[in-house]
């Protein structure tokens, strides 16, 4: 094979590495369980230090309906991606841990909660799914 006017050795020339990863992609098992037990545990601790409302009626129960649905969905589309060993589930984890974020920072800012010790916790929680889930989608090995 001649490249640029150069012969080139068969031996030394190395096949070419796919560059881009797609959603359909398999992932490890053990990446996959990793995903979900740190949903499992980052939620729960979200979940658990946020305190009662200080104001319930501060944000209409529309718009907590909608972000309870989009995090549930996301986080079941993750969790069925990720029983399947697909990379889209980290795509799927990503989607629902910015709702959450997003929810986070809104909290204080609504009048729903006094911002206190508690909000950081929380925000480090959901930063820590956008994370991972960021992490995941670009640094998980294809898997068998």
């Amino acid at each position: 094979m001649t490249v640029a006017g150069r012969q080139l050795d068969p031996g030394r020339v190395r096949p070419r590495i796919p560059a881009r990863r797609t959603l359909h992609d398999r992932i490890p098992v053990a990446w996959a369980a990793g995903a979900v037990i740190g949903w499992t545990v980052l939620v729960a601790l979200a979940i658990a230090v946020e305190p009662p409302a200080s104001d319930p009626q501060a944000l209409p129960s529309a718009v907590e309906t909608l972000v309870g649905t989009l995090v549930l969905v996301g986080m079941l589309g993750a969790a069925t991606a990720f029983g399947a060993r697909r990379r889209a589930g980290f795509l799927l984890s990503l989607a629902a841990g910015l709702v959450l974020f997003g929810a986070s920072l809104a909290c204080p800012a609504t009048g729903h909660h006094e911002l206190a010790g508690w909000w950081y916790v929380q925000l480090g929680a959901t930063a820590g799914l956008v994370g991972g889930s960021v992490y995941g989608l670009r640094r998980a090995p294809a898997g068998d």
